[in-house]
């Protein structure tokens, strides 16, 4: 008796499991169409083609902006000076995929000398505070200069510390109209 209750339940499944594909192949022949994904111009995961880092670079240039790592200096022809990254002195900016109260700041230390002037010490932060006397631009010798990145950004393991040597910033060159020029030398 048992052999033909299972016999009875094994049919069962069988058949309702046609009935299903029948039913299903049914709606595909009867215009229900499946949603099938886009293909990505560019996988999230893959690096960058090389023409379009191209392009970002020449934007970059564009915009005036320089890239020096720490402790490097520059020699910079269309400004006529000289420009060293001494280093970060401050860095308390939000790790990455933390949620913060308060973004933080970091703080660049940067001597730039004219062709003919002396040696000046710039110190520029990514956030503006007065209290703390943090100025995101600076004026020199005609140019204001601004800090467009910092790099790398702090994460949850490493901080600071860790980083010390290894920054690489972005700074941004503009030159300054006739009536805000504070020059500091007379040619």
């Amino acid at each position: 008796m048992i052999s033909k209750s299972l016999l009875y339940v094994l049919s069962i499944i069988g058949f309702t499991a046609c009935q299903n594909q029948n039913s299903l192949v049914q709606q595909i022949d009867s215009g229900v169409h499946q949603h099938t994904p886009a293909i990505p111009d560019m996988s999230a995961g893959l690096p960058p083609e090389p023409e379009a880092t191209r392009k970002t670079e020449k934007g970059k240039k564009e915009q005036n902006i320089i890239y020096l790592k720490e402790g490097e200096t520059k020699f910079l022809k269309e400004q006529q000076m000289n420009i060293t990254f001494k280093g970060i002195t401050e860095d308390s900016r939000c790790p990455q995929g933390v949620n913060c109260v308060w973004a933080g700041t970091a703080l660049a230390q940067i001597v730039v000398m004219g062709v003919y002037t002396r040696p000046y010490t710039i110190l520029l932060s990514t956030l503006a505070d007065t209290k703390k006397g943090y100025n995101t631009s600076r004026n020199f010798n005609g140019y204001e200069f601004s800090l467009a990145e910092v790099n790398p950004q702090p994460t949850t393991n490493k901080d600071y510390k860790d980083h010390k040597g290894n920054y690489r910033i972005g700074l941004n060159i503009t030159r300054k109209s006739a009536g805000s020029d504070h020059q500091t030398t007379k040619r």
